[in-house]
């Protein structure tokens, strides 16, 4: 008789073979069956889970290395502090220029000279920037005489400009403006130029103005890259208007900055220094958030 073929032959078969019954599932982690398993998903999840804050962590992270190599690092590469101050000395004069008054004049008058020449520079910019865009021979035959004028070195040309509008601040928006204009021309003849021909060919077809095609297509498809150009040159504004004002002025962080190299006090040129940095990155986050704030209001409209 087979093994199969009566009870008790099905049953010493069925005897011979492992039992594979799954235990409740209470007692699976704790039997250890399924801890390989929640590991390797962790593990998994992990990356996720830490990238979602990295943005968060890493720039402390980072500042706090850049302090400690700072804080340590010259006396262990044997550079005086008299050439590079500790962290706690450019912190103790940046309270004291805060306090005394001296920072507060010089930070006010040389955001007005950049914010001025930044605007100066965006008109004359967007007109041209726009003229050329729309008409690619006119683009052929200027681009090489703009190309040429932004190689010239900006250091060369301040003292000139100097000379010629005096050393008030008419001569630093002018820097400003003329270090600004290049990068925010390009963004413009880019952003107006990808925009769809598709949709120019719609919009002609409704016979609309150019008006119409500037302010309902143009402008918001080339937005990003506007706004692009935009994030460059307002920190580029700021650096024009200190190289004007340390060719020749009496006021403004870059005087500030040169009064303090020449009379050897370090601390107080790394605390302008900081200070710059510092207003470079809020009117970055500036036209950052203006920029978050537009594309929404973007998405909004082409979702309507």
């Amino acid at each position: 008789m087979s093994a199969t073929s009566g009870p008790e032959g099905g049953k010493a078969a069925t005897d011979d073979l492992p039992v594979r019954e799954a235990p409740p599932a209470r007692d699976r982690f704790r039997m250890g069956q399924r801890q390989p398993a929640a590991v390797r998903a962790f593990l998994f999840a992990l990356p996720g889970s830490l990238s979602k804050h990295a943005e968060y962590l890493l720039a402390p992270i980072v500042l706090a290395v850049v302090a400690g190599a700072w804080q340590y690092g010259p006396e262990r590469l044997g550079i005086p502090r008299y050439l590079l101050p500790s962290p706690a000395v450019v912190w103790a004069k940046l309270l004291t220029i805060s306090r005394n008054g001296t920072l507060w004049p010089d930070l006010s008058y040389t955001l007005k000279e950049a914010m001025i020449g930044l605007a100066v520079s965006l008109i004359f910019a967007a007109v041209m920037g726009y003229l050329l865009a729309k008409a690619p021979l006119l683009e052929r035959l200027a681009s090489p005489y703009l190309v040429a004028a932004q190689t010239v070195p900006l250091l060369a040309v301040a003292p000139l400009l100097v000379v010629w509008f005096g050393f008030g601040m008419t001569s630093k928006i002018i820097i400003a403006a003329i270090i600004v204009f290049f990068p925010f021309l390009v963004s413009i003849i880019v952003g107006i130029r990808g925009v769809d021909p598709d949709q120019h060919e719609l919009l002609r077809s409704y016979c609309a103005s150019p008006w119409h095609v500037l302010t309902v297509l143009e402008l918001p498809s080339a937005m990003p890259v506007l706004l692009g150009g935009l994030k460059i040159a307002v920190t580029m504004a700021l650096t024009g208007a200190m190289v004007g004002e340390y060719v020749g002025s009496n006021k403004g962080l870059g005087h500030l900055i040169l009064n303090s190299k020449l009379l050897f006090d370090s601390g107080k040129v790394l605390a302008a220094i900081v200070v710059v940095m510092l207003v470079n990155v809020v009117l970055y986050s500036l036209v950052a958030a203006l920029e978050a704030v537009l594309l929404a209001w973007r998405r909004q409209q082409d979702g309507e």
